[in-house]
């Protein structure tokens, strides 16, 4: 009887050891393929970082760190304008951003179009 409980704790890793793989798969290709909003945000935030190159909260406590991603002031949510809105953003370092936002995915929203109608107010 133990031979046997042998046989199907083995077939147990190794079916665990086949889900794992897979998931793994599934995470590296979800990353490969960036959909378009993604790639509009990285190089919108990449063009951000340009003309903001230090931490904004590294800078609050006095200290001079490159930032190294863009962050959303407040949380956009599910609004396409404050996703968008560069007053909304700022630069953090990476051990800022880890603890501003940590693992949380950020969801992309559509980019607002050149043409859209918005009322602005000066």
């Amino acid at each position: 009887m133990a031979q046997k409980d042998d046989v199907w704790e083995k077939r147990k890793r190794a079916r665990q050891a086949d889900d794992d793989a897979l998931a793994r798969r599934d995470h590296l290709l979800s990353r490969v393929t960036k959909s378009d909003n993604e790639k509009a945000w990285e190089k919108a935030g990449a063009e951000y970082l340009k003309a903001n190159q230090w931490c904004d909260e590294c800078d609050k406590r006095g200290y001079m760190t490159p930032a190294d991603y863009v962050v959303h002031i407040t949380a956009p949510k599910d609004s396409q304008v404050l996703f968008w809105d560069i007053r909304n953003w700022k630069g953090v370092c990476t051990n800022c951003q880890r603890r501003l936002v940590g693992t949380a995915p950020l969801k992309f929203l559509d980019p607002i179009p050149q043409d859209a109608k918005l009322y602005t107010v000066k």
